[in-house]
């Protein structure tokens, strides 16, 4: 995959607020093995997202393979910046990781003139999964992004668009795209915090 700032796929990482490179590899040290305690991760979108379900799925298997609880803690809100910043402020032990799409990481610190941590501090610590945003419209509209366009200037009243959120990699994605959908006067129906990512 071409690495630039907006990708077409929405890429979730599992980052943590410290540099992890010694907890995960075995060590000399007389320290007690990783992980000890149950491991939070911190979800920012609402139980029963798509995001949410495939990080239950894998703090299952990590459950299974460390014996100890890995818990799923939904913190939805904030453009995911609720979850983000209470992840930065937990203790830098590598028990508290943040479920991390590219909003809080990537996008908000061009949506946001101040953010309540820094994005830079977090430590990637693996891709889990890619999602793909998907731009569908009725046939009628035709068969393009360009066709889509040419239509919504044509009447701009006729059409609207909805995404996951103002900010998620679906709505950058209507912006980034040819022609940009949404200076073309059509109607925004962004969604609520009772919606997936």
């Amino acid at each position: 995959m071409k690495k630039h700032l907006f990708a077409r796929a929405s890429a979730v990482l599992l980052t943590a607020s410290i540099a992890l490179a010694g907890l995960w590899a075995p060590t000399a040290f007389a320290q007690a093995e990783f992980p000890n305690r149950p491991v939070r991760i911190v979800m920012p979108f609402p139980p029963g997202s798509s995001t949410d379900n495939t990080a239950r799925l894998l703090a299952q298997k990590l459950s299974d393979r460390w014996h100890q609880p890995v818990i799923v803690d939904n913190k939805p809100g904030g453009a995911t910046n609720i979850a983000a910043d209470l992840v930065a402020k937990s203790p830098p032990d590598g028990y508290t990781l943040l479920w991390a799409t590219p909003s809080p990481l990537v996008i908000n610190r061009m949506l946001f003139s101040r953010l309540p941590f820094d994005p830079d501090r977090f430590t990637r610590i693996s891709l889990v999964t890619t999602t793909a945003n998907v731009l569908v419209a009725h046939p009628a509209v035709g068969s393009s992004v360009n066709d889509l366009i040419r239509h919504a200037k044509a009447d701009p009243a006729a059409v609207s668009y909805a995404s996951t959120g103002i900010g998620t990699s679906c709505d950058v994605s209507i912006g980034c795209s040819p022609g940009r959908v949404w200076e073309t006067g059509v109607t925004t129906l962004q969604s609520s915090e009772r919606t997936t990512e």
